[in-house]
């Protein structure tokens, strides 16, 4: 994946796997044959071959890194510079024209990357003049110089937008206001590139953005293995969570926008709760009177909030931090939210926030305390019915498993599941902890006096490997709530995205619309 071309075009370079054991930076000649490893590379995020046969390049490893250097013809890379404040990784390099400078995205962990930075630093040769990395637009990921002659522009993606600034080369900075160009430009939100190029002699080619998630029905699955209709209408929707009384269903729909809306289903009546974008993983309070979420309103970090489920009134803000922050599970007294926070040097960490409903000042957080925090990445915790045990997901092993661990502690951790899980929900009625592992809905016997002894996995029903991660128990403890996960819709929905769009003329366009400052 993420290839890109030697300087002469006889070769591309690209990469494999995404492990530290299978992770690679190969090369093959544009005519085929054998390929050719230049170094170990763990996720690559972009690369770019400069004149001088030399590979910079970006890799994913937690929890940060910068921009690497290597010999194209095979070597040990070595880092490229520093980070600017705050920033976590760098990636998606371009060698500018000249090959003094690179320009690269900058990006916290956590943030959208609406809200990274573009930078330019100097290769090793100039950077013995004493130059510096320097930000040059902030709020966008992406950016590509557009060399036009003796003049040039520089493009980038934001809100899957292509933007388009006039740029001089030579003092590094933009020479006047970014002007967007183009709509609904495929961008990956997990990594930040775009599906964007333009060629020397100026045609602009892109993937317009198209969602590759199937709209789908709301499904129940009984013990039996049965499966019902829950609700027949199609959309694009994620995250169910029924209410404490099982009367309702909390969900995103992410049609447009990430907003939460709650389904009476004796009815089968949605109301939306959010008004704003960019909501998620809606949490019960135990009193099913309000729900907790996770929102970014316009700084690009989600905190969590609260507000009432019929959505009457305005959300009320719990967190105020520069991190991002999902919350996950209220315990049984409704006085302790269990949620994730991605922190610096130790990835993401299991948190918990004591939240008080006074009747004067209304709701108050206190201060956040670590539940569990490692360099292993912790997540999606979930307290038991009696609220005494916390499960969460951990990949400390290698791969993401469940465990469980006692509330407040102090106690181990203990695991759950056995090759892999993630998901995990409690049975209100019987002593079970299901997860989620490869299409199926695994359940743990378990016993809990004063320690935690889980038994075997087994399957919660007979099923056909159908089931997504997007579910959740009825409080009866009989049926799940399911969203069917049809690989025939998915590869359809993925196959619809066959349009690529050419546009040629694109440097005249830039010329008439993106100008320079007199």
């Amino acid at each position: 994946f993420a290839p890109f071309f030697s300087p002469d075009s006889e070769w591309i370079a690209f990469f494999v796997g995404t492990t530290g054991a299978e992770g690679m930076l190969k090369k093959i000649k544009v005519t085929g044959g054998a390929t050719f490893r230049i170094c170990t590379a763990f996720a690559g995020r972009g690369g770019w071959w400069t004149e001088d046969d030399t590979i910079i390049f970006s890799q994913l490893r937690k929890p940060s890194t910068t921009l690497m250097r290597v010999s194209a013809k095979g070597g040990t890379p070595v880092p490229f510079g520093a980070f600017g404040e705050g920033a976590t990784n760098q990636r998606w390099p371009q060698v500018l024209p000249g090959g003094a400078s690179v320009l690269y995205t900058e990006h916290s962990s956590g943030n959208r990357f609406d809200f990274a930075n573009l930078v330019v630093a100097p290769t090793a040769a100039a950077a013995k003049a004493g130059s510096a990395p320097k930000v040059v637009v902030r709020g966008g990921s992406y950016g590509r110089y557009v060399a036009m002659g003796t003049s040039g522009y520089l493009t980038y993606v934001r809100q899957q937008t292509l933007m388009a600034m006039p740029f001089d080369l030579s003092r590094l900075e933009p020479t006047g206001p970014a002007v967007p160009v183009v709509e609904d430009v495929s961008l990956a939100g997990v990594g930040g590139s775009a599906s964007v190029a333009v060629s020397p002699d100026g045609t602009l080619v892109y993937l317009p953005n198209t969602n590759t998630e199937p709209a789908r029905a709301i499904h129940w699955l009984s013990r039996e293995g049965r499966t019902s209709v829950l609700r027949a209408a199609e959309t694009h929707w994620t995250e169910p969570r029924l209410s404490p009384d099982g009367r309702q269903l909390a969900l995103i729909e992410t049609d447009k926008q990430s907003r939460i809306f709650v389904l009476d289903l004796t009815r089968d009546i949605p109301k939306q709760v959010t008004a704003q974008g960019g909501a998620s993983s809606p949490v019960w309070t135990p009193d099913g009177k309000r729900l907790a979420f996770a929102s970014d309103p316009g700084r690009g970090v989600s905190n969590l909030w609260l507000t009432n489920a019929d959505g009457s009134g305005s959300p009320t803000r719990l967190t105020t931090s520069p991190n991002d922050q999902q919350p996950y599970s209220w315990d049984p007294t409704g006085k302790f939210l269990a949620y994730a926070e991605i922190r610096q040097n130790t990835a993401r960490d299991v948190m918990i926030l004591k939240v008080e409903d006074d009747a004067f000042r209304g709701w108050k957080a206190g201060t956040p305390i670590v539940f569990k925090g490692t360099v292993a990445n912790e997540l999606d915790p979930a307290f038991s019915p009696d609220g005494r045990w916390v499960a969460y997901l951990s990949n400390e092993s290698g791969a993401t498993e469940v465990y469980v661990s006692p509330f407040p502690g102090p106690g181990g951790a203990v695991p759950v599941s056995a090759g892999g899980g993630s998901h995990p929900r409690w049975s209100a009625t019987s002593h079970e902890l299901l997860f989620w592992n490869k299409g199926k809905i695994m359940s743990v016997p378990y016993t809990a006096a004063d320690t935690f002894a889980p038994g075997s996995p087994r399957l919660w029903a007979p099923q056909d490997g159908i089931v997504g991660p997007d579910f959740d128990i009825h409080p009866d403890g009989k049926r799940l709530v399911i969203g069917r996960d049809d690989a025939g819709a998915r590869q359809a929905a993925v196959y619809a995205r066959d349009k690529i769009v050419f546009w040629s003329g694109f440097f005249d366009y830039l010329r008439k619309n993106v100008v320079t400052k007199r």
